[in-house]
């Protein structure tokens, strides 16, 4: 019989009064976990889920996988979408940890696989544990029911969340949709990542009918109807995209054009709802980020992080990713991601996001910049979360921020649907055109809606021109958001080509990118680092596993 331990924080709560607090909800078995923390609440699954409030407090620990530091508090948006044509990990060579996975020198005992497989699992378990208790919520009246059907709608969308991300690092991955308890047998082999993929897409659309509108919620952290159709979109665009099968050879679904049509589907009832639009400054995007100033209209899903070391989770989004800072009038920053010149060089300087996104310069102890030679662009950093918009000074920390990790944008959704418009027509439409005009006119300071022949992108392009063109739109409005640009690189099967472009640039641009040892295109792989190798551990309890291609254990 499971045992259910209640945690709550209550120095947490009382300092971010407005700000989604996940209450560490602990489902475990009694002999499978040594306890450090003394809880104030203890009881048996059975005795537990007696009223709405109590699956709440269930439904709110499914989300606490994803704001680990495993997770989306760090290792993502680090580790794993490091190594592309847009960023790297700071320092060079073959490495182990999180450079190594950045630089392509991974292999299946890195701690940070072991830890995000784990954490990907302990969420999809959680849920499972929900989903099997969920019946016993006895319903005391109309409100009570609709409640509980959207509690159950967030922990569907949460578990497609959790395999859309192993799905996507790992390929095939086990399926296992059932509570775990004792007496299961845990030799499970790999699903068909078709068949995870059918799951993930099920589970999304069972969710969409009882969640509410963004407009219809308090706390914005939460999902929303919004957020499962953006979702939705995506996985469609992953499915239908290029990965590596376990035969070595990377390639996409026959069908692949059903997916984009299903793309297509859940784009328009989402652009056609008018809940959502883009917030028309686009460096105010960012400020509100670091401010905690949820903007639901343009940011669809996002994961509340709370940085107090020990306590709920780590965020480290504007440090591991932030701009290079001293310790004086701010705290400092010294990150792990850097950019360099390729990626500055797919703005025009009247984008005004180039300046926002890259920061070529540090901030010394006084506040003042101090400007990164061209030669050294190697060391510039993102600067979307500058310590300057940040105002926590209260609890700013030197490693850790508050900053929320956003899953989804709306211009993501937009330009989503202009990929899939021309996957659908076999090159550009005026409606595609439009999209990405949209998006493109936001990051020029211009207005949204009028059309400007300055800014606004080539008309008649064909589908290999348009698609190129939304490769680099999606790098110049999305840099360094989302853990994002390493899987569109997959999907797109262009990773190891575009690697290779960033050592072709440096050759003909030597006072961009100096003498600098760029790793991962050393050691990057083809069909074998598309994947993450399965962790070592899971290989040895589980004997019904096998490796990803390319890996030796």
């Amino acid at each position: 019989m499971k045992t259910i331990f209640l945690y709550q924080n209550k120095l947490v709560k009382n300092f971010f009064p407005k700000r989604l607090l996940f209450i560490s909800l602990l489902l475990i078995t009694m002999d499978s976990c040594d306890l450090s923390e003394n809880p104030y609440g203890q009881y048996s699954t059975e005795g537990f889920y007696t009223n709405v409030k109590r699956l709440d407090l269930a439904v709110l620990n499914v989300y606490a996988s994803l704001q680990t530091r495993a997770s989306h508090g760090e290792v993502l948006f680090t580790a794993f979408d490091n190594g592309t044509d847009l960023s790297h990990f700071l320092g060079a060579g073959a490495s182990t940890g999180a450079r190594g996975i950045a630089h392509y020198t991974i292999d299946a005992n890195f701690s940070e696989i072991e830890s995000f497989w784990r954490v990907c699992y302990t969420g999809i378990n959680t849920a499972n544990d929900v989903l099997a208790n969920i019946d016993k919520v006895p319903t005391a009246n109309p409100n009570d029911i609709a409640t509980k059907a959207k509690l159950e709608a967030e922990v569907k969308f949460l578990r497609a969340i959790y395999y859309f991300n192993l799905v996507r690092y790992f390929g095939d991955v086990p399926l296992k949709l059932g509570s775990s308890v004792l007496g299961d047998d845990f030799q499970m082999p790999r699903t068909p990542k078709a068949d995870v993929y059918a799951q993930i897409v099920k589970d999304l659309e069972e969710s969409i009918p009882d969640l509410p509108w963004n407009d219809q919620v308090t706390v914005s952290e939460r999902a929303t109807k919004n957020a499962a159709m953006g979702m939705l979109a995506r996985v469609q665009l992953f499915r239908g995209g290029y990965s590596l099968d376990q035969d070595g050879i990377r390639r996409r679904p026959d069908n692949y054009k059903e997916y984009y049509n299903e793309v297509l589907k859940w784009t328009d009832e989402l652009i056609k709802s008018g809940k959502n639009r883009l917030n028309p400054n686009y460096e105010q995007i960012f400020i509100n980020q670091c401010k905690y100033l949820l903007d639901p209209k343009e940011n669809l899903f996002e994961i509340d992080l709370v940085a107090i070391q020990g306590v709920l989770t780590n965020g480290f989004v504007g440090t591991s990713n932030g701009l290079t800072t001293v310790a004086g009038v701010y705290a400092r920053v010294a990150p792990w991601t850097r950019t360099h010149g390729f990626a500055y060089s797919k703005f025009e300087t009247e984008d005004l996001r180039r300046d926002i996104s890259i920061a070529t310069y540090s901030l010394n102890s006084s506040g003042v910049r101090v400007p990164i030679p061209a030669d050294k662009s190697y060391d510039w950093t993102a600067g979307k979360w500058s310590r300057i918009y940040q105002t926590d000074d209260q609890f700013k920390n030197l490693t850790m921020t508050n900053i929320n990790f956003v899953v989804l944008r709306y211009s993501d959704v937009l330009l989503m649907r202009a990929e899939a418009l021309n996957e659908i027509n076999g090159g550009s439409t005026a409606e595609a055109n439009e999209l990405v005009n949209q998006v493109r006119r936001r990051g020029y300071g211009k207005p949204i809606i009028a059309p400007n022949v300055t800014v606004d992108m080539p008309v008649g392009l064909n589908k290999q021109q348009f698609l190129s063109y939304i490769q680099d739109e999606r790098a110049r409005e999305l840099m360094f958001e989302g853990g994002i640009r390493r899987l569109d690189l997959i999907r797109w099967n262009i990773l190891g080509d575009k690697l290779k472009e960033v050592i072709d640039f440096q050759t003909k641009n030597p006072k961009l990118l100096g003498k600098y040892n760029f790793s991962a295109p050393q050691f990057f792989t083809q069909n074998q680092h598309e994947l993450y190798p399965i962790p070592l551990r899971e290989l040895r309890e589980n004997k019904k596993l096998i490796q990803n291609p390319g890996y030796n254990y």
